[in-house]
C-alpha cells in the first residue's frame, strides 16, 4: 500500500512540474481568447497569441529559449495577455468548445504554419504578426515586437 501511494504521489509530482514546464514557467497563459479579451480590455493590454503545434520543433524552441526566460515572463507580464491556441495531432485530447475555438481563429487569422504569433488588440485586430522563430535572443526577440504594441505607460 505504501509503494503504490509513494508511487502515485510521484507520479503527481512530475505531472505537476510537467504541466509547468509546458506552459511558459511564471507566464500566465489562457487558452480562452474571450476571456482573454476581456482581460486585455480591463487592464488595457494587446493579446500575444501563440499558435502552436505539437509536432514542431521550433514550438520546442520557442517554450525553452522564450517563454520560458524570466526576462520574457517580467516583460509579458507588464505589456500583455498571453493566448496559447494549441493545433494537437498527437492524441491529446482539448475539450470540444477549446477544440472549435481554436480551429476558428486558424481560419479567422489565416494561420498556415506553426509556429505563429499574433499581436491583436483587445477587439481581436491585428496589430502584428511574427511566423516561425529564427533563434535571436530574448532581448533581442522583445525589441523586434515592441513595433506592433501601443507605448508602454511609465
Amino acid at each position: 500500500m505504501f509503494i503504490a501511494l509513494s508511487r502515485m504521489f510521484l507520479l503527481l509530482v512530475l505531472g505537476l512540474h510537467f504541466c509547468s514546464c509546458c506552459w511558459a514557467g511564471e507566464a500566465k497563459w489562457s487558452i480562452d481568447i474571450a476571456q482573454a479579451k476581456e482581460q486585455a480590455k480591463k487592464d488595457q493590454k494587446p493579446l500575444l497569441v501563440y499558435f502552436a503545434a505539437d509536432y514542431s520543433i521550433y514550438d520546442r524552441k520557442i517554450q525553452t529559449n522564450l517563454f520560458e526566460s524570466p526576462r520574457f515572463q517580467e516583460w509579458a507580464d507588464r505589456r500583455l495577455v498571453l493566448v496559447r491556441v494549441d493545433y494537437l495531432t498527437s492524441g491529446i485530447k482539448l475539450a470540444n468548445e477549446i477544440k472549435v475555438q481554436n480551429e476558428e481563429l486558424l481560419k479567422k487569422y489565416k494561420v498556415e504554419a506553426f509556429p505563429c504569433m499574433l499581436f491583436l488588440d483587445a477587439e481581436g485586430k491585428e496589430l502584428g504578426r511574427i511566423l516561425g522563430y529564427r533563434g535571436e535572443d530574448v532581448k533581442a526577440w522583445i525589441e523586434s515586437t515592441e513595433k506592433f504594441l501601443p507605448k508602454a505607460k511609465e
